[in-house]
């Protein structure tokens, strides 16, 4: 009998623990340096799901370690919901290109996606690239390209990896902690160029003429990069599109009571006319998905980078 009474109580116990970790602040751990496109969305989201629950959120930036510092910083705080990582493609990649202290697809349980991004090629506005023909030209030619990077297994690494290999080259990278450090590597001239998700200082850096819109990774044209030509100017059909993505996940083992509300804050942060608008600016196409789309979305670019990098093996250097 006591030991009956123990189980049945169980659940009750977790009761208190989840009402209390609704009275402190929202952790949203991101893998990434402040500056890059996730940090942008994810300020942009934490302000205004703040507002919606009342409650004060916080911005917590891990970056390095192929998005492992982060990771573990999640994967080690409490399952009551108080602590969340803001994920983003990473973590559908490196498992597959290193081992890594975390099973993706067990440890983090998906809460919504929040957006989806076009990834750029941009060069340094007074170096020596005018357009992406004249970069894969170079490469053929076994010139030096340099390609900044906002860390090992991101969309900046694997599109450039990709696009030297289209070349019959293998990419010069230089990792960074995020794709802002990356984006001022570049106009700092440390690199030629880098596959970007655009951030702010993208597109000041653009209207500026400190830097150069070279392709968009895809073949659907966008608003916001308008004039930037993209995979057709180079003959590439839609198979050679990448889009990088982002979302929210909880650590595992935690209630989907505890989570409810910060996943309906999420998602209509997501469809708040001011920050679609936001978005827009940036390129961000938003998407605010319910728990079972992106659990399903994540396993599938989980799988679907698995079977590319087991044919297309990648070095994380």
């Amino acid at each position: 009998m006591i030991r009956r009474r123990s189980l049945l109580a169980a659940p009750l116990l977790a009761i208190p623990a989840i009402a209390g970790a609704q009275d402190r602040p929202l952790r949203l751990i991101l893998p990434f340096a402040p500056g890059g496109a996730v940090d942008t969305a994810a300020r942009l989201l934490g302000q205004r799901i703040g507002e919606t629950l009342n409650r004060n959120v916080v911005i917590d930036n891990r970056g390095g370690g192929n998005g492992t510092i982060a990771a573990q910083a999640f994967l080690q705080a409490p399952p009551d919901g108080s602590v969340l990582l803001y994920g983003a493609f990473i973590y559908g990649v490196v498992p597959h290109m290193t081992r890594v202290p975390y099973d993706a697809l067990n440890d983090f349980v998906p809460l919504t996606q929040t957006a989806l991004l076009p990834t750029m090629l941009v060069a340094g506005g007074r170096g020596r690239f005018t357009d992406a023909q004249a970069v894969l030209a170079a490469l053929r030619a076994g010139q030096r390209v340099t390609f900044g990077s906002g860390g090992a297994g991101t969309t900046s690494h694997l599109c450039a990896a990709v696009f030297a290999r289209a070349a019959g080259q293998q990419a010069e990278v230089v990792h960074y902690r995020g794709g802002g450090p990356a984006l001022q590597g570049v106009l700092a001239g440390e690199t030629d160029m880098m596959f970007d998700n655009p951030q702010p200082a993208t597109f000041q850096g653009m209207q500026a003429g400190m830097l150069r819109g070279l392709l968009v990774m895809q073949t659907t044209p966008s608003a916001a990069l308008a004039g930037v030509p993209n995979l057709a100017s180079l003959g590439w059909s839609a198979d050679s599109t990448v889009q990088s993505w982002q979302g929210a996940f909880a650590p595992r083992g935690t209630p989907s009571a505890a989570t409810a509300p910060v996943v309906q804050a999420l998602r209509a942060a997501v469809a708040d006319p001011r920050i679609q608008e936001r978005f827009a600016s940036l390129a961000i196409e938003p998407v605010g998905s319910s728990t079972e789309e992106f659990s399903a979305f994540f396993r599938n670019e989980y799988t679907r980078w698995g079977r590319f990098l087991a044919a297309n093996p990648i070095s994380l250097d």
